[in-house]
């Protein structure tokens, strides 16, 4: 029974997501919004720091991942204090049973961005595919209430400001302990055409 409503799940989470994906949005504007999941396996706990390409330049990320349960995890995210704009985020993530070496999870976050008197929110819901700790593999919706700019660009479904827009992206991300106290993680997301890559050094408390 389990299984079965896993399956419905899923399915209607991607289809969900290809319906209402708007190609018009422009990628840069939620270039800061990745996911934030480290495998219990390998990192319980842990808190690093991420160096990201966003919004066309090099950004430094405090990170951090807590697994309160065996199938339950927080994270947050908060950019340096030498970055004029602020950007931060909150996520927690459920890990579903396994299917072979592959471990599905369900995360969802809030991101937010500050910059130059603007402000940006994006809600996201992500399908995270974790292959045997090493490789995990996301299709991710986010989504937004539409402002001033989006209406004057003319973005698809905003109307008005009590509109909403969305999205969608993939996320890879490769994973390698170096010790017991330090972990490694490559990554990077796709967004329409464009690619935006980051790492991530952690260190397991």
């Amino acid at each position: 029974m389990n299984e079965e409503l896993y399956k419905y799940i899923t399915i209607a989470f991607l289809l969900i997501n290809i319906s209402l994906f708007s190609k018009s949005i422009n990628p840069e504007s939620y270039s800061y919004v990745f996911n934030n999941f480290v495998p219990i396996q390998l990192s319980k706990n842990n808190v690093g720091i991420s160096i990201a390409y966003i919004n066309k330049k090099i950004d430094k990320i405090f990170v951090s991942t807590n697994w309160l349960t065996d199938n339950l995890y927080l994270g947050s995210t908060i950019n340096s204090a030498q970055s004029i704009n602020i950007n931060y985020s909150f996520n927690f993530g459920y890990k579903m049973n396994s299917f072979g070496n592959i471990i599905t999870i369900y995360d969802i976050s809030y991101h937010a961005y500050r910059f130059d008197n603007q402000n940006s929110k994006w809600k996201k819901l992500s399908l995270i595919f974790n292959i045997k700790d090493v490789l995990a593999i996301s299709y991710n919706y986010i989504f937004a209430d539409c402002n001033n700019n989006d209406i004057q660009n003319e973005i698809v479904g905003c109307e008005n400001t009590s509109d909403s827009k969305n999205s969608t992206f993939i996320n890879f991300n490769l994973f390698q302990l170096i010790n017991k106290s330090f972990l490694i993680n490559l990554g990077f997301k796709k967004s329409d055409l464009i690619i935006y890559p980051y790492l991530n050094i952690r260190f397991n408390i």
